[in-house]
């Protein structure tokens, strides 16, 4: 394969250019999944603060209070989805410029022959750039997160390898200043906008210990690596076996630690197959269809050994094997948090986006490889060009269904019968459509297949509630009540089904005419034993429903007990304020007082609730002055 040229960067942003233009006509698309959840409270920035908004997100240990920075800097576009997934865009195409940067500092003659590096790290980014599992991570908006996170590790690493190159031209104190500032600023940025931040470290070294093991070494920069790049990751693993939250957080999964331990080997494997040979019908959202493997079975077994060995080879063999070993170890280590023992969902595709270039790296090595081989050249161009060609194909057909949100929903349904998050999603695409028939049908496909499950019920009858005629009567939500005692089937969507609705009255989509029916349902889950681990959750939604009743004493009953369950700011906010509507401004007052008293300590924190307690001060002192 020849050189692309004198001029690869210009080619590199013709590439960039391309694959704008493949994703633009998906930038439309609709949000998914908790992508409202993460984003609505946009429209509340202009009265609770941006501080508020970006540091009390309670996505992960941090909060990725970049990520939901750059969310806040958006907040004039929301609700349209097309500014969001605009910026992701941007985001990927500068890792894709990242990706093209590392790439030139870490191919050498071992990899292929000098003149064909510029070739090989153009081939690497657009494979890259394009590959089909990367469209949820742009397409899908929260996962901002994970763009983000990479941007800063894909930093970290560039600059790493430059302060290598300062340090091994005797500039020793300016390489040692990059490396603390790769792992001391780039790293924690990285962190701050998804938690797998922490593994910077680890794609550095395995980069240090293949791809460059034959450049010159020094004690004292070796030592420095280490220290910089392990430790964090050493301390946050730990962090995690120890933590008391670990435990409560497999309570609530369909699986135990065994169990997730043997069956993430087998998704791993899936992953690689994927990575290497696209199929266009297993890229998708929802992936809960994916069942944790309960025993040892073959497959179970297959996957651990395939792995062990493949890790055990890489490791042995990194010396004599340099590019296999980068390919394996940098894949694994970047799958070390999400595809390892914390009780995450078992399979996401973005879990993939920074490990997927190990594999990637390999696959464009070996047709580099099959080129030298082969005694006639086209024939080794016409392979890379056909491999090219899978990709951007399975990419364009991808995006062709992200342009067409229902005949999406459609075709993931039915690619993914077992999924519940598929035919949810169906079922919703159907209602905000308005096709009212396919959406009962839907209902009661739904009704048959989870028969225990209480969303459904709650998200119909609201359904019928906004656009339904008749409207459910009294009759109605009395078989809703009953369900709701009896049903056995939890899912975290009951909550963020309650509280969406809420919601959307409060932004005038759909009024609720009789709330006390929604606070009698919630009251009778509340006294359900299946719904036990969100009590604290749906007190404060009872809470919240009375108050719409102008039932002030039962919602003060609901938020005291979601006190003694989860005693946050929030909810002393809350009940302050129904203290309040009690004509209670005495004891709101007080209460207030304990809030700020109790934040005094905290001046970080005070700063995220300042605006709220000043607005609720303010109508309090207003209501003591005049009482009538």
């Amino acid at each position: 394969m020849n050189s692309p040229g004198r001029h690869p960067r210009i080619w590199l942003l013709v590439l960039l250019a391309g694959t704008a233009w493949l994703y633009y006509p998906a930038l439309h698309s609709a949000f998914l999944l908790d992508d409202a959840n993460n984003l609505r409270d946009l429209a509340l920035l202009k009265q609770d603060g941006w501080l508020h908004y970006v540091f009390t997100n309670t996505t992960g240990p941090t909060g990725r209070p970049l990520a939901m920075l750059s969310f806040a800097m958006q907040a004039s576009q929301w609700p349209d989805p097309f500014g969001f997934k605009l910026v992701n865009l941007l985001i990927h195409l500068v890792n894709g410029g990242l990706v093209f940067l590392i790439c030139s500092r870490v191919v050498t003659a071992q990899v292929v022959p000098g003149r064909q590096k510029a070739l090989f790290c153009l081939l690497l980014t657009a494979i890259w750039l394009l590959h089909p599992i990367h469209l949820t991570s742009v397409l899908y908006v929260v996962q901002r997160m994970t763009l983000l996170a990479s941007t800063f590790m894909l930093l970290a690493v560039l600059l790493y390898l430059h302060s290598w190159d300062v340090y091994n031209r005797g500039q020793r104190r300016g390489g040692m200043a990059g490396l603390l500032a790769a792992f001391g600023l780039l790293m924690p940025l990285a962190v701050f906008s998804k938690e797998i931040g922490i593994l910077a470290g680890l794609y550095t070294i395995v980069i240090y210990q293949t791809l460059l093991r034959d450049k010159a070494r020094d004690g004292t920069w070796n030592l420095a690596t280490l220290v910089c790049a392990l430790l964090p990751v050493i301390c946050v693993l730990a962090w995690l076996l120890v933590s008391t939250e670990f435990e409560a957080a497999y309570a609530i999964r369909p699986f135990s630690l065994y169990e997730r331990l043997i069956t993430e080997p087998v998704i791993l494997l899936d992953y690689i197959r994927l990575l290497v040979l696209p199929q266009g019908s297993r890229f998708s959202v929802f992936h809960d269809d994916v069942v944790a493997l309960s025993s040892m079975t073959v497959p179970a077994l297959a996957g651990i050994i395939t792995v062990v060995l493949s890790l055990v080879f890489a490791i042995a063999g990194r010396k004599k094997y340099p590019v296999f070993a980068f390919a394996i170890l940098w894949f694994f280590s970047g799958h070390v948090l999400e595809s390892g023992f914390i009780p995450l969902e078992l399979y996401f595709e973005h879990r993939n986006y920074l490990p997927s270039l190990g594999i990637l790296f390999l696959v464009v090595w070996l047709l580099f490889r099959i080129h030298a081989c082969l005694s006639m050249k086209t024939l080794g161009i016409g392979i890379a060009l056909v491999y090219v060609s899978l990709v951007v194909f399975t990419t364009k057909s991808g995006i062709g269904l992200w342009e067409q949100p229902l005949l999406q929903a459609e075709i993931w349904k039915m690619n993914q019968p077992q999924s519940r998050r598929a035919l949810n999603n169906l079922w919703i695409m159907h209602m905000q459509y308005g096709n009212h028939e396919r959406a009962e049908e839907l209902f009661h496909e739904f009704r048959t297949i989870y028969p225990e499950d209480f969303y459904p019920m709650i998200r119909y009858i609201n359904y019928l509630e906004c656009h339904g005629e008749p409207r459910p009567d009294e009759a109605d939500w009395q078989q809703v009540t009953e369900f709701a005692a009896k049903a056995a089937e939890l899912h975290y969507s009951v909550v963020t089904t309650f509280d969406n609705i809420l919601y959307r009255q409060y932004r005038g989509k759909c009024k609720i005419e009789h709330p006390e029916y929604y606070l009698y349902t919630l009251e009778a889950l509340i006294n359900n034993p299946g719904f036990k681990s969100v009590r604290a959750n749906l007190h404060e939604l009872a809470a919240s429903y009375a108050a719409l009743a102008g039932d002030g004493p039962r919602a003060l009953v609901n938020i005291n007990r979601a006190l003694r369950e989860r005693s946050t700011i929030a909810n002393l906010i809350f009940k302050a304020r129904i203290l309040h509507a009690l004509d209670r401004a005495d004891d709101a007052r007080k209460l207030v007082e304990r809030i700020e008293n109790r934040l005094a300590s905290r001046p970080g924190k005070a700063l995220l609730y300042k605006k709220q307690i000043e607005v609720l001060a303010e109508e309090i002192n207003r209501q003591e002055d005049d009482p009538s």
